[in-house]
Order: structure tokens, then sequence, then C-alpha cells
């Protein structure tokens, strides 16, 4: 009958953050403030993706072949760690913020009371939990063969485009 149906694509990215982000947002505002939430040791690993950039993935998607449905993770190949990421976001605040070490015990408690008292709050609580993988990353080498896309933003310029476009919104 009709010609090829478009393939469906499911896009799967890491941490996003950038312009129009409020979860960074709020960790960019405790920067401000002199402190960088680190859990744990602070080793462990994450991607973030750059929100532009996660905006140019599902343009390339939209050119996906025909064919059978496709997922495709979207992350820059760069990994950091939340110690690393964190002070980079003070770099780009000018800032160098103490660090607040947050055992894992803590967010382990404030997950498992916000899901007990909040069951509509799911989300923020699978969000806790999170931030407690050791290793949160996947490989984007089929999105990059297959859509031809790949991540352009590293992470430090990525977060200073960010906040600049906080401030001059006034955001921070």
């Amino acid at each position: 009958e009709g010609g090829p149906i478009a393939r469906r694509v499911i896009l799967r990215p890491g941490a996003v953050y950038g312009p129009y982000d409020r979860a960074f947002l709020a960790y960019f505002k405790m920067i401000k403030k002199g402190f960088r939430p680190v859990i744990g040791d602070g080793g462990r690993i994450f991607q973030a993706v750059y929100g532009p950039d996660a905006a140019e993935a599902c343009v390339a998607a939209l050119g996906a072949f025909p064919g059978e449905p496709r997922a495709y993770f979207i992350n820059p190949a760069e990994k950091v760690t939340w110690e690393e990421f964190g002070l980079l976001v003070g770099e780009s605040c000018r800032f160098r913020p103490f660090a607040l070490r947050i055992p894992e015990v803590l967010i382990r408690a404030s997950q498992a009371t916000l899901m007990r008292l909040w069951p509509s709050a799911r989300s923020s609580g699978d969000r806790l939990g999170d931030l407690l993988h050791a290793r949160w990353e996947a490989d984007s080498s089929r999105a990059r063969a297959e859509l031809g896309w790949s991540a352009g933003v590293p992470v430090r310029e990525g977060l200073e485009k960010t906040y600049r476009w906080y401030v001059e919104r006034g955001w921070l």
C-alpha cells in the first residue's frame, strides 16, 4: 500500500544540562552559595550531554532510515566524575566552593523517605538513585554510525555557556 514507515527511534541521553534546564540550575545555585555537593568520595562517573547537542540528536533521528525500531544512546565520549563536574561548574561560575560531602547512606534514606511519603514523586526518588550509580555511562557509537551524530560541545565549554545563559536571563 503506502511507502515505508519512518523508523521509530528512541534516544537515551545521560544527564542533560544547558539553557532552560532547571535541574542543574539548583546545582549551579549551590555552587554560587559556596557549596559543592559531593556524594561519597565524588568518584562516580557519568556522562553529561549539553542540551543543544541533545537537540541535534533529535534532528538527526528525524532522518533515520525506515526499518525496525532502534534505540540510541546520545552521550559525549567524555566522562567525568561528580567531583570533576562540580569543580568545572565552580570554574564556570568563577568560584572555588567548599566540598560538601554527603554520605551515600543519607541519599538512600532520603530516597526511601521521599518515595514512602510522596508516591507520586517516584521520578524524583528515582533521580536520587541515579546519583548513586558507580558508572552512569553508555556507548553512543551506534548514534555516530547510523545517525551521524556526536556531541560537539565538551563539558567545560557547555558549563561555561550554561552559566552565561543563566546569568543573562537572571536565573543566577
